[in-house]
């Protein structure tokens, strides 16, 4: 039996392979495709660890944001957001979404966004060659 890969190895070997596939496509800007630590681990303890939350919220950080977001608008969407699960999340209830990741999913949906719900690299990989297939909107300079 293959071994379970976690959630973090399935996104690395897709932000890997990724940047490795387009590297040549002159209409990729991997300066616009990036992970959102937004579930990370907050160094410390106690207080200290309580006090960074509170300055990362203070700056910006909302639960729930998708884990991968390119932001250069193709065919119809603004952008697109990748959120990564395990393979084992899928039969979860709500896919193994937290209900803050379906909020965040759904109102990038409402606003128009590509986004997609991943449980290996490899699903991650066809949804990115689903949108890198959209014509590219790039406005007139």
């Amino acid at each position: 039996m293959i071994p379970l890969l976690s959630e973090h190895s399935e996104q690395a070997n897709f932000v890997a392979e990724a940047h490795y596939r387009y590297r040549n496509r002159e209409d990729f800007i991997p300066e616009l495709f990036f992970a959102v630590p937004n579930g990370m681990w907050v160094a410390g303890e106690g207080k200290r660890r309580a006090h960074l939350v509170v300055k990362y919220k203070r700056e910006g950080m909302k639960s729930g944001v998708g884990d991968l977001h390119y932001l250069q608008p193709r065919g119809l969407h603004p952008y697109c957001v990748i959120e990564m699960k395990r393979q084992d999340r899928k039969t979860a209830r709500d896919g193994g979404l937290a209900p803050d990741q379906n909020h965040y999913l759904e109102a990038a949906r409402s606003a128009g966004a590509y986004v997609c719900v991943c449980y290996n690299a490899d699903e991650a990989l066809v949804a990115l060659d689903q949108y890198m297939n959209l014509p590219a909107n790039c406005p007139e300079s």
